[in-house]
C-alpha cells in the first residue's frame, strides 16, 4: 500500500435528540437565506453540484424579482452546457491525439490526460510541442508529464508545491515519498510564471515537505 485518504462528508444534523444512524444521515443539500439576504448551501454531494448551483440561481432571481428587478433572464442552461472539457469522451480524445503522433507521448500519458482534461488537452500538446521537456513524467512510474505543473499554474490557479501535487494531480497519493522527492523539481517549474526567485522556489518546495512531514506525525 502506498497510501490512504478519508474525507468528511458536510451533512446536515439531524433534530436534536433525533436517534439516527450516521449512515441514515441524509445526503440532500439544504438552500437556506439570512436575514441578511445570503444565500448558503449545507450538505449535498459533488455529484449534483450543478443541480445544486441552478437551484441557487434560482433562488437568487426569485429574491430580486421580490425586491423590484425588472430584467429578464433566460432559462438555466447547465444541463446542457458541458464542463470545460467536456465537448467529447475520453476516449474520443485520446484517439484522436494518437492518430495525429501526439507529439511523442506514449499512449498511457495522452490516455491519462485525455482522463483528466478531456477535449482541453491540446493545451497540454501545445505546451509539450513548444518545449519537448515538458513531456518528461513529473515522477518516473506515473503518467503526469512535467506540462501539468504550468497548466496547474497558468490555468488552474495553482500558488503552492501542495495546490499541484495534492489537489491538482494525483502524485501524493501515488508516489511513495507523497512528492517530497520532486517537490524541488516540481517549484522549479512553477518558479517561471510565478515569479518566484530560486530561493522563493527552494522554500515552497521545504514548505511542501514539512506540511508532510507534519501529515506523517499526526497519524503516527
Amino acid at each position: 500500500m502506498t497510501s490512504a485518504f478519508a474525507g468528511l462528508r458536510p451533512l446536515i444534523a439531524p433534530p436534536a435528540g433525533a436517534a439516527v444512524a450516521p449512515s441514515s444521515v441524509s445526503r440532500e443539500e439544504e438552500i437556506f437565506a439570512s436575514p441578511s439576504g445570503l444565500i448558503s448551501i449545507a450538505g449535498g454531494k459533488l455529484t449534483t453540484h450543478r443541480l445544486v448551483a441552478a437551484a441557487v440561481v434560482e433562488r437568487v432571481i426569485d429574491a430580486l424579482r421580490r425586491g423590484g428587478e425588472r430584467r429578464r433572464f433566460g432559462r438555466s442552461r447547465t444541463g446542457t452546457v458541458p464542463l470545460p472539457g467536456g465537448t467529447a469522451p475520453p476516449d474520443s480524445v485520446a484517439a484522436a491525439v494518437l492518430s495525429h503522433d501526439g507529439n511523442g507521448l506514449a499512449p498511457p500519458v495522452i490516455g491519462h490526460l485525455a482522463d483528466r482534461y478531456g477535449s482541453r488537452v491540446g493545451e497540454l500538446l501545445h505546451r509539450v510541442a513548444a518545449d519537448r521537456r515538458l513531456a518528461d513524467p513529473i515522477v518516473p512510474t506515473l503518467p503526469d508529464p512535467r506540462a501539468e505543473v504550468l497548466e496547474a499554474v497558468e490555468h488552474e490557479g495553482a500558488l503552492t508545491v501542495e495546490d499541484v501535487l495534492r489537489r491538482r494531480t494525483q502524485i501524493s497519493l501515488r508516489e511513495e515519498t507523497e512528492g517530497v522527492r520532486v517537490a524541488g523539481e516540481v517549484a522549479a517549474l512553477m518558479a517561471g510564471p510565478l515569479g518566484w526567485t530560486p530561493e522563493a522556489a527552494r522554500a515552497a518546495a521545504e514548505s511542501y515537505a514539512a506540511v508532510v512531514e507534519e501529515s506523517r506525525r499526526r497519524w503516527r
